[in-house]
């Protein structure tokens, strides 16, 4: 059977993050990298989002090179 059904596909990358992980002390270190991971999460709920309204489905880098592979 043939699928006549367009399905959109967003690609999830590595998030970017504007905070350096390395700092002075180990403690701004821990708080850079808590800071960090939150920035990630946030991008990543954007892109969430944005593919909802689209109504598309949301895949990783390697798991799109999975399916290119085959």
């Amino acid at each position: 059977d043939r699928l006549d059904d367009t399905v959109n596909v967003v690609i999830l990358g590595e998030p970017a993050v504007d905070i350096e992980a390395e700092a002075g002390t180990p403690e701004e270190a821990a708080a850079n990298e808590e800071k960090a991971k939150a920035q990630r999460a946030a991008r990543i709920r954007e892109v969430m989002d944005t593919a909802a309204t689209l109504g598309a489905i949301v895949v990783t880098e390697d798991v799109l090179q999975t399916f290119i592979q085959y």
